[in-house]
């Protein structure tokens, strides 16, 4: 396939730990962003690594998840022994818990584990044979020879957590979606159809209880209507004209995200947020 070449990489790439935190970075340095409305045109829940390799080409990206599996084709094609796995978020200022939500590359170099978060954390950290191991902001303990835990610090408290399994495959994430989400897409409902995390975390979602548009900013998130998106000058012009046009489709699933958002199961990142009027 050629993801290197094709995503323009110049460098040559050492199998060694010097190498894959050069990779990393260079993975990063891409920018690759997180759009779905690229899943909407193809029908695609979750895309391959070709899949998604051919929205990025194309100007767009995909959802957390394709940020994982696009950065394991990338090491693996340089040689590296390299897996997506699967987390369960833990937000400990609010107490929730969300299953299977978090997606973490692993390699195996010279006896050694290493994570990577390619979206979220944007960080490569060792995993510990044994014990914690604390780096900056982050702490990573390992619970058994299948489980670890990377946490995010504030002072001296842990912020939220992913407890992840080594067990816990794409496949098992692929299931997930197609099980939780036959009856509606929830792409822009539950994950939104554009956002950014940097300099503060923005996004736009579809509000099946406001039957409108929703834009999130830092702690607080606004409902607008579908005329007032170029407003959100953030949002490439492409992304927010297919937004809009996507609005009609969403609407006609509006019913069944209701259902669905009741249940519990998956709580929308802005329902942890403050309304602004």
């Amino acid at each position: 396939m050629g993801y290197l070449s094709q995503l323009g990489c110049q460098q040559e790439v050492e199998v060694s730990q010097a190498g894959l935190a050069g990779l990393f970075d260079w993975y990063l340095s891409l920018g690759i962003p997180y759009e779905t409305l690229s899943n909407l045109a193809s029908g695609v829940l979750i895309k391959n690594a070709g899949q998604m390799l051919e929205a990025v080409l194309a100007g767009g990206g995909g959802h957390c998840v394709e940020h994982s599996v696009m950065l394991e084709a990338v090491l693996r094609e340089a040689g590296f022994d390299a897996r997506m796995i699967n987390a369960d978020y833990h937000d400990a200022r609010t107490g929730a818990r969300i299953t299977l939500s978090k997606p973490l590359v692993v390699v195996l170099l010279d006896g050694r584990m290493w994570v990577c978060d390619p979206y979220y954390r944007t960080v490569m950290l060792p995993v510990p044979a044994a014990g914690s191991v604390r780096d900056g902001a982050f702490e990573i303990t390992r619970v058994d020879d299948k489980c670890f835990m990377l946490a995010r610090i504030d002072g001296e408290r842990v912020a939220d957590a992913d407890h992840a399994n080594l067990d816990w495959p794409l496949a098992m994430r692929e299931a997930q979606f197609r099980t939780r989400y036959q009856q509606f897409s929830p792409f822009g409902v539950t994950a939104p159809f554009f956002q950014v995390l940097r300099p503060v975390r923005q996004a736009i979602f579809y509000s099946p209880r406001d039957d409108a548009l929703l834009a999130t900013g830092g702690a607080g998130y606004q409902v607008f209507a579908p005329e007032e998106i170029d407003a959100h000058t953030w949002v490439p012009p492409r992304v927010r004209r297919g937004i809009v046009e996507r609005l009609a489709a969403s609407r006609a699933e509006r019913e069944e995200a209701l259902r669905f958002l009741a249940s519990g199961l998956f709580p929308p990142f802005y329902e942890r947020l403050q309304r602004i009027a």
